[in-house]
């Protein structure tokens, strides 16, 4: 069995903005998310995702009737 590594980080996205649907954005995180990650990823001997780089990530939010239709 080979070595691993586990860390204990877990972030929170909160979506505090009432026009913004929580499925829109989970949608859309699902879709972008790992391709932008895999870009910026920092590497050692595991790849690691920082805080800053969660933060960084742009999601263009379209009106809510269109949030809606996605």
């Amino acid at each position: 069995m080979g070595k691993y590594a586990l860390h204990q980080k877990a972030y929170r996205i909160h979506i505090i903005q009432k026009d913004i649907s929580t499925k829109y954005v989970y949608y859309n995180m699902i879709q972008k998310f790992k391709k932008y990650i895999l870009k910026s990823a920092l590497s050692a001997t595991v790849s690691s995702i920082r805080k800053p780089m969660i933060e960084n990530f742009k999601i263009l939010i379209p009106s809510p009737e269109t949030q809606k239709k996605m």
